[in-house]
């Protein structure tokens, strides 16, 4: 559902298979400081240099992916996750 939305607002996005892959359930566990979480989760880099952000969003949130993204804000969107 979530790769869905993504691909019908025309953002890029890679899938990482946390139960699959071990460098990923890491990454994943850096992102939430070791705290459980769940599936989807997704991480979204905005901006670049010194103004790079990573936004975790646990879940299909879509208002807040609209508002991480900028859909429906003065433009289709302002970011690519």
């Amino acid at each position: 559902m979530l790769e869905k939305w993504l691909t019908a607002n025309g953002f890029a996005f890679t899938t990482l298979e946390v139960d699959e892959d071990p460098a990923a359930l890491e990454a994943m566990n850096e992102l939430t400081g070791g705290r459980p979480s769940g599936v989807p989760f997704t991480a979204i880099e905005t901006g670049e240099g010194d103004d790079k952000k990573v936004t975790t969003i646990l879940g299909y949130d879509v208002p807040k992916f609209k508002q991480v993204l900028g859909v429906g804000m003065n433009a289709d969107h302002a970011a690519a996750a």
